[in-house]
Order: structure tokens, then C-alpha cells, then sequence
């Protein structure tokens, strides 16, 4: 809301003027000093009262003419009302043209009594009249007479008509020591407030300040639409508004579009000073969409204009449709009839799309389709339109049967998790059923960060249906999709919950590759992995069609073996998803530092026979629960193991056992499984893991170990080649 402050008493100062050019007597008056000549009595009979004339002219071409030696009449001060064009001096400006000391030539016989001030405008136009001016005059005024010492009243602040008041005529006949009837003018006329202009006097003063409405500006109406406004405005100046209907204070709509409203509308009750008031004017838009504005002012029972303007500024426009029932999604089989609908309160007009395009003749709230076939499958929607604009339904799916394989036998895809957005610090692996997660502002696990993290689920999926496919992807933040090796989906960047799709014909019952990229910056994280079709209805992928990524044997080469020799033959597996799910054995979080001791999963060094005799004795060796320990790490503990070899060893190496840690029983390790450690070292070392077998014959492990015994074992360098004790 836009108010413009008009000139108050208390805002009248130096600055209002023209300070560079202030005058010694009264300092918001313009410097416009009489020069050249002397047109004014340097003695008289004492300033006893201020004579109010108007100059019949305009205040900068009136003043330029009082300042004229060749005129013989001056006064003490000017004032503007006005601005009259531009370049034009501000409202309320004051130019002093004689000093106060002195007794300018503006009313005959009584210049050697009186002090006089001209003011912008005619007898017969109020218009120059302004609030700005009865303002700085009445300050002006005020100022005279208390530095002069006469009163503030009517028989000693009066207009140059004054000789038409018998009652004055007397008094200043008896008491100014004056012949009242030497003047003949009639200024400033019956249009100059007088009331007002001595309550401004006397220090009781109008003003209001604008507070608030209960319409924003900018609000939409429909055309010919009828509502009300209420405006509030707080009462800062010294006088209680009164209540008296339209004779009392009024709030006036002066400029602008009335849009519908009233010129006057009268305040509910009466006001006082500090106080605040709401005032409910009733509008009604007009006919022709457009931009109107109103301006509203306040006004007291005397007719005059005060304090600040406000306005309500509102846009007339018919109002779009609104859709109140989105179209269905349905399933037909071929030859039967599907029909979409959509219900919308002000639409003239519709236009049905299937997947975005414009449908020939569809033009009706509902949209019939007979005979469906494969082709018809798609995504329905319907622009609903009038003169205020239009407005898109959501889209529905027509699905059309058609034979489709089983329902697949997959478990899911692999999910690899990294604690950065450029796949690096893997920190959790696991089979996700499906790729439909929001995880808000949280994160996938608590081993990775809420931000910057990224994700790679790779497989394989399955359509039931030979047909061509739309594979959706809905992410916060960037993605990329690839089915069977084509990139269907490129959104590297940051992002809110976005849509985005590609399609790619499929054949039933085959599996095809699929890889999802994923990366999370900051703020909310969701990531959803969909398909459609002609015959699949718009849903995430199904477990039961993603497959874990399928492993690949690695060349076998031809080996060569002396006759009653053993034949072995390496094989090597790559992309070998070996994870099914992951359970943590031991992240040593719920302990302590240093205590218990000796006792969490693994016995400290000292406890291995089979390499304590590496060990320096003198060296204590230990193993405790830290939270001091390299940066980079996924949790916020681990497992301190310190020890010392001999000085002089060859090849020592170290071995760590669980067995009889009290706090952590020996872990059952199934072939099907594999084991992760997260390992820092403080000098360059290799490591192994090996476990004990259940039974003691084969070669498994190959250490005779009890069941259920496993071990960690430090690995040693020997001529070039990598060495580990019961490695396997």
C-alpha cells in the first residue's frame, strides 16, 4: 500500500524550505528579501495583530512583484498553495520579502500596527486553498504571535476584509488604536477556512495515519462483482473526530476509479486523538476487465482534507475454470469402449490431448473412445478454458490388455551407497526391492550423511509385455538412467522432485541391464523408479520383475598337467553381486573409550600363540574401544589395536582372534556370506581374513581351527610375492 504523507505540524522544519537560503526570522521561510529599494516603515506603533490576504496570482510570479520598486506595496511573507506546473515551488512553501522588525505597505493606515502575509490563490477559487498552505501559515502565524505577544484569536489574526465585522470594526477601534475602515478589500474571500485555520493555530490539529485494509491490493474480482472494503486510519493529531453522519468525519473518495464506491462515507463513531478507526466502503467492479485504482482521504466537518491519502487498487478479470473432478484412469480390453470425464465450475470450452496432443473434435467434457485397440494406450488429459484463461487436468493412463508373460521371480536391484555425490567412500551395499524412497531431509542409512551422498542400483528388469516402454524417474536431486545400455534419462544437476522420462521398446520375458545413478546435494532426498506401457498401468517397478545383477565368468584358460598331478583350475567371477542384505556385526558403538578391555569381538595381540613371539614384550599391547581415529571413517567408534614387533624379526606378522572375546561371541560366517572391515593403519601393512572351519576335514581355511573360530590376519612380504598365513 502506497500513502503519501502530507505536511504536518510536526514535520514542517528547515528542510521543508530552503535551508542555504533560511531567513534570521523565521527559518522555514525562503530568503526572498526586498532589495533595491526600502518599501516598508522602519518604526511604528508596535506589531499588535497579523493581516491574512490573498494575492489574487500565483505565489513565485505574485512574490517576484511585491519584491518590484516600482510597486509600492510589500508584506512581510508569501505563501504558496499549489504547484502549479513544473519547476513550480513545493505546497506550503513561505518566501519573507520585509524583515519582522520593519512594517511592510500592505494594508494603508494599518502597516504601522500590523504584521501581513499573501497567500497563492483567488477570492473566488478554494482550490488554491490547500492543506499544505493553511498548515505552514498557520505556523507561520503562530509564531508571530507569540513573538510578538498578541493573542491567537479573531480580532488579532484577521483577513484584509476584516472592516465587514462590525464587532471587529469596534474592537479594533477600542483597543488597536486604528481606523478600521480604511480598507476596502475583500481577501481572501469566503472560501478561506477560517475555523480551520485558527484550531491550526491554536495547536489543535487534524492529521491521520494510515494503518491498514482488508483487501490487498492487486486482488482478481470477477466483472460487476459487489464487495466491501475496510480502510483503518489512527487519529494522530489533537482533535477527536466526531460522528455527525455526513456533517461530521468523513473518508472521501476523491481521485482515481470510484470503482462502485461512494464519494463520502461517514465514520462509525467518534474518534479521539491516538485512537484508531476502521471505515467499510462498499465497491462494485466495473463491467470492462482493467486495472482500477481509488484514492480515499479523510476529511473534517468543516470540509477539509487531512493526513494520509490511501487508495485500493484491484484488477477486474474473469475468473479461469476450475477443474473439481480430475479424469480416471481405466483398463479396457480390445474392442470395448473407454470414456474419460472431467467436471469444472466456468468452462466454455475443452480440448482433450492423449500424451500432449491435441485430439481432432474432442470438445466436450467427456471424451468417448469405442473399439479401443493398442494404439489408443496412452496418457489422457483435457485443457479446460474460458475468457479468464485455462487450466490442464492431470493425465489419466487407458491401459489395453493384452497377453503378458508371468509375474517375474526377481528379488530387486543392487543398491551401492556412497558418502559422496561422485561415487567414491562406498559405504553401505544392499538389495533393494524396489527404487521408491523419500527420504526427506533424512538419508538412505545412518552410516551416510544426509547430504552429498549418491546411490548406483544396478540389475537387470523384465517386462511382461513385447511393447514399447516409458521408464520414469522421479529425483531430488540429479539422475541418469540406462536400459540396455541406452541412456534414457540425463538430468545430471540439482533439482526439486522432478519427473522426467524416456522410452525404449522391450520384448517380454527378456531381462535387460539397468543402471540408476543417483546423487543428493542438500535439502530433501527422493528418488522413484517407474514404468508404463501400452498394457502395464503407470506404477513403481515391482520387485518381482528386478533381478540382482547377474554374474560373468571370466575367460578360462587352457592348463597344461603332467600325468597323476591334481589339475587346478582358477576361476574368477566379475560383477558378482554377493549381497543379499547386510547386518552390522559389530560397529563398537555402544562402548566406551579403553573399557572394557580385551574383550569386544577380538583378544588384544598378546593372545595369538602363533605370533605373540613377533611381539615386544616390553611394548604394552592393547585393544580398546576410540572415538580418536583417522577422518574419512563411517561411524563414530572403533577398535584400537596397538602392539610393537621385535626389533630385528623376519617377516613377523600378526594375528587377531575372537575367540572367548566375553562381549562378542564367535561369529557364524556361511559360505553364502562375505565379511567387511573398515581398516586404518598407521604404517603400511597387508591384511587377511581367514575362519575356521566346522569340521576339520578339507582344505577350507586350511588352519585346523575349532568351529566357529575366525581370525584376522596380518600378511607379510617375502621375495616379491604376497604372503598370508592361512589366507583364504
Amino acid at each position: 500500500m502506497n500513502t503519501k504523507q502530507l505536511l504536518t505540524l510536526s514535520t514542517v522544519s528547515l528542510a521543508g524550505a530552503s535551508a542555504a537560503l533560511a531567513t534570521a526570522d523565521y527559518g522555514p521561510a525562503v530568503d526572498r528579501m526586498i532589495t533595491g529599494c526600502t518599501k516598508w516603515y522602519t518604526s511604528g506603533y508596535g506589531h499588535k495583530f497579523a493581516v491574512v490576504h490573498s494575492m489574487e496570482g500565483y505565489y513565485l510570479t505574485g512574490t517576484s512583484y511585491l519584491r518590484r520598486c516600482d510597486i509600492s506595496v510589500s508584506c512581510h511573507y508569501t505563501v504558496n498553495g499549489l504547484v502549479d506546473y513544473a519547476g513550480d515551488a513545493p505546497r506550503g512553501e513561505i518566501s519573507q520579502l520585509v524583515r519582522e522588525a520593519d512594517y511592510a505597505w500592505h494594508a494603508t493606515c494599518w502597516n504601522q500596527h500590523s504584521l501581513g502575509t499573501e497567500h497563492e490563490g483567488f477570492v473566488g477559487n478554494p482550490a488554491w486553498f490547500t492543506e499544505e498552505m493553511y498548515q505552514a501559515s498557520a505556523l507561520l502565524h503562530r509564531h508571530m504571535a507569540d513573538k510578538f505577544g498578541f493573542a491567537k484569536d479573531r480580532n488579532h489574526i484577521v483577513g484584509h476584509n476584516a472592516k465587514s465585522s462590525s464587532a471587529w470594526c469596534s474592537y479594533a477601534s477600542a483597543n488597536l488604536g486604528i481606523n478600521p475602515y480604511c480598507n476596502t478589500h475583500s481577501d481572501p474571500g469566503p472560501y478561506w477556512n477560517w475555523s480551520h485555520f485558527m484550531a491550526l493555530i491554536g495547536g489543535a490539529v487534524d492529521n491521520s495515519q494510515y494503518i491498514g485494509q482488508s483487501v490487498a491490493d492487486g486482488t482478481t474480482f470477477p466483472p460487476n462483482h459487489s464487495f466491501n472494503c475496510t480502510f483503518t486510519f489512527k487519529n494522530t493529531g489533537g482533535t477527536t473526530w466526531i460522528a455527525s453522519g455526513g456533517n461530521g468525519y468523513t473518508l472521501n473518495n476523491l481521485e482515481g476509479d470510484s470503482i462502485g464506491a461512494v464519494a463520502v462515507t461517514a465514520i462509525p463513531n467518534n474518534v479521539a486523538p491516538n485512537a484508531s478507526v476502521g471505515i467499510n466502503i462498499g465497491f462494485k467492479t466495473p463491467a470492462t476487465s482493467g486495472t482500477y485504482k481509488a484514492w480515499f482521504r479523510m476529511n473534517n466537518s468543516s470540509g477539509t482534507y487531512f493526513g494520509d491519502w490511501c487508495y485500493l487498487e484491484v484488477n477486474v478479470a474473469n475468473p479461469a475454470p476450475v477443474i473439481t473432478t480430475q479424469p480416471v484412469s481405466v483398463t479396457r480390453n480390445p474392442g470395448e469402449t473407454a470414456s474419460f470425464t472431467v467436471g469444472a465450475t466456468g468452462a466454455t470450452s475443452y480440448q482433450w490431448k492423449k500424451n500432449g496432443v491435441n485430439i481432432a473434435g474432442a470438445t466436450t467434457a467427456t471424451l468417448t473412445l469405442a473399439n479401443v485397440q493398442l494404439s489408443q494406450a496412452g496418457f489422457y488429459s483435457v485443457s479446460v478454458s474460458n475468457a479468464g484463461g485455462t487450466v490442464t487436468s492431470s493425465s489419466a493412463q487407458l491401459v489395453v490388455t493384452a497377453a503378458a508373460t508371468a509375474v517375474g521371480t526377481g528379488g530387486g536391484l543392487r543398491g551401492l551407497y556412497y558418502n559422496n555425490t561422485d561415487f567414491s567412500g562406498l559405504a553401505l551395499s544392499r538389495l533393494d526391492g524396489t527404487v521408491n524412497f523419500d527420504w526427506a531431509a533424512g538419508s538412505p542409512a545412518g552410516s551416510i550423511e544426509a547430504d552429498t551422498f549418491s546411490v548406483r542400483w544396478t540389475g537387470q528388469v523384465e517386462p511382461r509385455y513385447s511393447q514399447t516402454y516409458t521408464f520414469y524417474t522421479t529425483t531430488d536431486d540429479g539422475v541418469r538412467l540406462w536400459v540396455n545400455g541406452v541412456l534414457l534419462v540425463d538430468y545430471w544437476a540439482g533439482q526439486a522432485a522432478t519427473e522426467r522420462s524416456g522410452t525404449i521398446a522391450l520384448t517380454a520375458g527378456q531381462k535387460y541391464d539397468l543402471r540408476l545413478d543417483y546423487y543428493e546435494n542438500t535439502g530433501n532426498a527422493v528418488a522413484q523408479l517407474m514404468w508404463s506401457s501400452a498394457s502395464q498401468v503407470k506404477q513403481i517397478i515391482p520387485q518381482s520383475q528386478l533381478y540382482r545383477p547377474v554374474p560373468v565368468l571370466a575367460a578360462i584358460g587352457d592348463q597344461t598337467v603332467a600325468v597323476g598331478h591334481e589339475l587346478s583350475v582358477p576361476v574368477t567371477l566379475t560383477a558378482w553381486d554377493e549381497v543379499t542384505g547386510v547386518t552390522v556385526l559389530e560397529d563398537f558403538e555402544g562402548y566406551g573409550d579403553g573399557s572394557p578391555t580385551d574383550q569386544i569381538m577380538f583378544r588384544k595381540p598378546g593372545n595369538s600363540a602363533s605370533t605373540s613371539g613377533f611381539l615386544d614384550g616390553g611394548v604394552t599391547n592393547y585393544n580398546v574401544p576410540t572415538a580418536s581415529m583417522p577422518a574419512g571413517r563411517s561411524s563414530a567408534r572403533a577398535m584400537h589395536v596397538s602392539w610393537s614387533f621385535l626389533t630385528g624379526t623376519t617377516d613377523p606378522w600378526l594375528r587377531l582372534v575372537t575367540y572367548n572375546a566375553a562381549t562378542r561371541p564367535n561369529p557364524i560366517v556361511e559360505i553364502t556370506r562375505s565379511l567387511w572391515f573398515d581398516v586404518h593403519t598407521d604404517k603400511a601393512l597387508r591384511w587377511d581374513w581367514g575362519c575356521g572351519r566346522l569340521i576339520r576335514r578339507g582344505r577350507l581355511g586350511r588352519m585346523g581351527a575349532a568351529a566357529g573360530r575366525s581370525s584376522l590376519w596380518g600378511c607379510r612380504a617375502r621375495r616379491g610375492k604376497r604372503r598370508c598365513r592361512a589366507g583364504w
